[in-house]
């Protein structure tokens, strides 16, 4: 089985080989330039897990997870902010 996703945050893509940890399938995988990730799981593997928790833990970026259904269509999107993105998007909600 297929699945791919990104990484970005609140100005475009995130660098390259940023971490994307898949706690249920004990999986890493790594971001392309792009902020792009790909993964193929074996179909038994996925059959039997059906929904993982997605998570990247990357200083100094906030931490992001997210509940993910492996049998969702389009990708797995998951945005990482920077201290100053997060000060810049509470000051504009004020």
């Amino acid at each position: 089985m297929y699945c791919w996703g990104y990484v970005s945050g609140y100005r475009g893509p995130r660098p390259a080989r940023i971490p994307v940890r898949f706690k249920r399938l004990r999986l890493t995988v790594y971001t392309q330039p792009d902020g792009r990730f790909h993964l193929n799981i074996p179909l038994d593997k996925a059959l039997r897990v059906g929904h993982d928790e997605v998570s990247v833990n990357l200083p100094p970026y906030t931490k992001v997870s997210a509940g993910k259904n492996l049998f969702a269509p389009g990708p797995i999107t998951l945005n990482l902010l920077c201290p100053e993105e997060v000060r810049h998007l509470r000051s504009a909600q004020q």
